[in-house]
Formats: C-alpha cells, sequence, structure tokens
C-alpha cells in the first residue's frame, strides 16, 4: 500500500528547460504573483499552473504535472532569494576573509524582475542604510567662479639699453591673487527671509549625477532583450515540434499505404496460386 502511495521521482529540470519555465510564469506572472488569497484567486492560480503544464508539456515533448512545475518554481524562488541576499551582504562587508563569488545566472535575472521588491526589498529612508545618514552620498560640490589677477613685481630696477629704451629684467616675478568675483558678506537682514524657499527641491547644481538609473535601465532593457530571446527560442522550439509531427503524420500515411500495397499484391498472388490448383485439378 505504502509502495503505490509513493511518488515516482521525476528527472531533474536543465537550464533550458527552467529558462522556459520560467517564461511561461512571466506570461502569467499578474495571476500566480498575486498576494490575494481568497478561494477565487487559489481556484484561477491552480487553473494556470494546469495551463502552463499543458503547453510546457506540448512545446517540450515530456510528461510533467503542475504540481511539479509549482514546486520547480517554488524552489528556483527561494534560491534566487538567497543568492541575491549573499550578494547583498557580500557587498556591505569590511573586508578580509576569502572573496564570494555568487553565479547569478540569466534565469536568475529574469525571476528577480518578475519578483521586484520581494527579492530586491524596500529602500529605506530612516535607518543607516539611507542617504540622510551617508554624508559621502549628498555632498555637492561647486566651482569656486574668481577672477585671477596676476600683478607684476619688479625686483631690480629698469635698465636703459644702447638704443635708449628703458625694458624690464627677464626675472621678474609674478604676484598671483585669486579674488572672489562675488565676495560674500555676513549680512544680519532678515527682512526678506521667506520661510516657503525651505522647501523647494535642491537645485540640480547641488545633486550629484546618480547613475543607479541608467544602470537600473540598461539592466531593463537587456532583460527585455533576453526575454525577447527567450521567447524567440520558443517559438523555434514550437515550429520545429510542429514539423516533427508532421513528419511522423507523413511517414506513417506512407508507410501505411506501402502495406497496404503490398497487402494487394500478396492477395492477387495467393488468387493466381488458387486458379492455378483449380486447373490443374
Amino acid at each position: 500500500m505504502q509502495e503505490s502511495n509513493k511518488r515516482k521521482r521525476t528527472a531533474n529540470f536543465t537550464a533550458d528547460e527552467e529558462q522556459i519555465l520560467i517564461s511561461f510564469v512571466k506570461k502569467y506572472k499578474h495571476i500566480l504573483e498575486n498576494k490575494k488569497s481568497d478561494a477565487v484567486t487559489n481556484s484561477e492560480k491552480l487553473k494556470t499552473w494546469e495551463k502552463i503544464a499543458q503547453e510546457y508539456c506540448s512545446l517540450m515533448g515530456c510528461s510533467k504535472t503542475s504540481l511539479c512545475l509549482r514546486t520547480k518554481y517554488n524552489n528556483m524562488k527561494k534560491n534566487v532569494k538567497k543568492k541575491f541576499a549573499e550578494e547583498k551582504n557580500y557587498l556591505r562587508c569590511t573586508g578580509g576573509g576569502p572573496s564570494i563569488n555568487v553565479d547569478i545566472s540569466s534565469t536568475d535575472n529574469t525571476l528577480k524582475e518578475i519578483l521586484g521588491d520581494t527579492v530586491t526589498g524596500f529602500v529605506s529612508n530612516y535607518d543607516a542604510d539611507s542617504d540622510q545618514h551617508n554624508p559621502a552620498n549628498n555632498v555637492a560640490t561647486k566651482d569656486f567662479q574668481g577672477e585671477l589677477f596676476i600683478e607684476s613685481v619688479s625686483e631690480t630696477e629698469p635698465t636703459v639699453n644702447s638704443e635708449g629704451s628703458c625694458e624690464k629684467s627677464i626675472n621678474d616675478s609674478m604676484k598671483i591673487t585669486l579674488m572672489p568675483e562675488n565676495p560674500t558678506t555676513n549680512s544680519t537682514d532678515w527682512s526678506k527671509y521667506n520661510t516657503v524657499k525651505l522647501k523647494r527641491p535642491k537645485s540640480s547644481e547641488l545633486r550629484l549625477k546618480n547613475d543607479e538609473k541608467n544602470i537600473q535601465k540598461k539592466i531593463s532593457t537587456w532583460a527585455l532583450s533576453k526575454t525577447e530571446l527567450v521567447e524567440l527560442q520558443r517559438k523555434c522550439f514550437l515550429e520545429e515540434h510542429q514539423q516533427k509531427l508532421k513528419h511522423n503524420q507523413e511517414k506513417h500515411e506512407l508507410h501505411m499505404k506501402i502495406q497496404k500495397e503490398e497487402w494487394e499484391i500478396k492477395k492477387k498472388i495467393l488468387l493466381l496460386d488458387k486458379k492455378k490448383h483449380m486447373f490443374k485439378k
């Protein structure tokens, strides 16, 4: 009785099979990653997994149940969260010890894009990770603008040459003075003070150029192109599968036709043999 209830172990998923599974999950992520847990939502999720299992099996030519695919997807989510958590902790380390190489594949990045903040987490504005507690992120630099005054100071008296012209010595020293363009003065006049200006956003000149948005944009573009590549591969697999089915069908029809012709020939031979025996008698 126990042996009949024991579930048979299926073959391990390959990297291509994992990629195909994630592409199907991304197609229905608005249903599968819905945070609601009511009866209607759960029923819709089960139907979606059955649909994914049918599409997956028809594409890959194997028999995988919806429970098998769902369990594999949940395990992949756990592994991805663990990988990115290890990477985040390693980036915050102060140094020392051996280096940690976190192997993150393209499938992991696609899964990260599907899960979103569940993997990366939210950016806190109040604890020690925020920018306001990290002065290095808020340092604004401003170029000093001023005028450069150069004054010639002769250390020797002018000399008179043979032609009677007056010239200065070549070894004159140069006195350089850097003066600000708009000198600041300490003003105590608060009549024009306006508290509303304190609520204005920080000027663009005072803000540091943050390349994080550009990096995120490049990552999103790369992930999108990777998804398009997976979709193209899926279409190629589907077309190849259709071609195989068509080829097998034609092969089967040709085989049946040959067998039918052979049967007709054998039938005619038997009839001829029968007629010969009748004539002999």
